[in-house]
């Protein structure tokens, strides 16, 4: 998977393997998709977007993946989805949050439990959303 902090000459070995890019929706991805056009251009590879997913926060039960996720989730939508009502890219916006400040989400659990709900989380939005 490509990070936000990727270079072009670190992946060009690997253009006789890759056959296109897979990109997710960001807001801020300006200099990511300028990066990623010319290495669709210089090794002819397609240039693919994840659509943006989202899922409806009373959508998630706590069956699925624990009584915290519901709990988690209301949380990052009051702080960061101003009562939206979905989580979506406010996720990432959390989790940065919970490695910034772990003293604000110890209520849920410690910083490497808060984590391991981010990524359940995720994972639910990606199979849902």
């Amino acid at each position: 998977m490509l990070e936000n902090n990727w270079d072009i000459s670190s992946l060009a070995w690997q253009s006789r393997e890759m056959r296109c890019i897979m990109l997710h929706y960001q807001k801020d991805a300006i200099e990511k998709v300028r990066k990623s056009e010319i290495m669709r251009q210089k090794y002819e590879i397609e240039l693919n977007w994840i659509p943006e997913r989202q899922l409806d926060i009373h959508c998630i039960g706590e069956l699925f993946r624990g009584p915290k996720i519901p709990l988690l989730v209301q949380r990052i939508d009051s702080i960061f989805g101003n009562g939206q009502g979905v989580v979506n890219a406010f996720i990432g916006q959390a989790s940065r949050d919970i490695g910034l400040y772990p003293e604000k989400w110890a209520d849920l659990g410690s910083k490497e439990q808060l984590f391991q709900y981010i990524k359940q989380l995720w994972h639910t939005v990606a199979y849902f959303g």
